[in-house]
């Protein structure tokens, strides 16, 4: 549901000119917390979704095979979905209880094994675990971060094992760093050059599931650009006044954030390797400080935090310097 409201309340008796009326408007949050999917996803993962975020979710197991322990809750990013994986190959189902703080929010019955695999289109349930790198194209952008995904969480990785080669020559990984808490992503630290050919190796058995699968022999090959391929922004931000905690973002014609950065004033920000497209500049006011925008609530009167865009759409083209003077009164 959206909601538009007029801030602040005017006398409507007299003329006002249309050009002094601000209008805010933004999406009111769903009141009541409910489950509206439970379903195996996969083999060994439950996927759950809710109509708003979750606060203090638990899930406690009503008698059976299954123990907590077997279990791993994985909250999305808005905290308005579950993954729970199961660690446990003998269990036939998941039954349990949903909480919200001490508030019950629904039950559950999950068939964990099926009599078919026809019952389940695509990737189908199959105890095999893959793992693949975010590419575009098979080029590592030099603007992002080189990380390894695994499609299940990992029990034991050697590190030490990845091999990393540029133009076939072996190259040293200074560090392999978990990113979560489920040991299911993990970024490689290395220095990344321009115009080169890679490959990482992931030997055969180096990795172990949360049910005890090891991973086949994986290679991954990819490409670098060369630095002209990119674009840049010399960005000048200029407040007039203490705005408070603020929140600029690069974001492309889908409203996508690109980049993101955390300032209380004025800065000086140079955005480089900047996929050559069209951008825009978007600025909010991070009123709770918690490094997001909050789309307000409409019963408790509270306000959407504050958005400001930058005038004009930015063109980023490759091997060129865009300047861009932003201020904000």
């Amino acid at each position: 549901q959206k909601t538009a409201y007029e801030i602040p309340k005017r006398d409507w008796s007299s003329d006002v000119c249309s050009s002094d009326l601000t209008i805010k408007l933004f999406e009111q949050p769903e009141l009541r917390e409910r489950l509206l999917k439970a379903a195996l996803a996969e083999k060994n993962k439950v996927l759950l979704t809710f109509s708003k975020p979750t606060e203090q979710f638990r899930l406690e197991l009503l008698p059976g095979q299954l123990e907590q322990k077997n279990l791993l809750l994985d909250f999305g990013i808005n905290r308005d979905s579950v993954i729970i994986w199961v660690a446990d190959t003998i269990a036939d189902s998941l039954n349990a209880v949903l909480f919200s703080n001490a508030t019950v929010i629904d039950t559950i019955a999950i068939q964990l094994r099926t009599k078919s695999k026809s019952q389940f289109t695509g990737r189908g349930l199959t105890q095999d675990f893959s793992v693949r790198m975010p590419l575009t194209d098979g080029y590592l952008e030099m603007g992002d971060k080189a990380t390894i995904r695994f499609s299940k969480p990992l029990k034991k990785i050697d590190k030490q094992a990845l091999l990393l080669l540029r133009d076939s020559i072996p190259q040293t990984i200074e560090s392999v760093e978990t990113t979560d808490s489920l040991n299911q992503n993990f970024q490689l630290h290395y220095a990344f050059a321009f115009n080169k050919n890679y490959m990482l190796i992931i030997p055969k058995g180096c990795c172990e599931d949360l049910c005890g699968i090891k991973n086949d022999s994986v290679i991954i090959k990819f490409k670098t650009r060369e630095e002209r391929d990119y674009g840049s922004i010399e960005l000048n931000f200029v407040t007039q006044k203490n705005q408070g905690n603020l929140i600029l973002q690069l974001v492309n014609m889908d409203d996508k954030p690109v980049r993101s950065f955390r300032c209380s004033g004025s800065k000086k920000i140079n955005l480089e390797n900047i996929i050559p497209a069209q951008y825009r500049l978007r600025c909010i006011t991070d009123l709770n400080n918690d490094g997001r925008w909050n789309r307000g609530n409409y019963f408790a009167r509270l306000q959407p935090e504050p958005v400001v865009y930058y005038s004009e759409t930015i063109n980023v083209r490759a091997n060129w310097d865009v300047e861009i003077n932003w201020t904000l009164k």
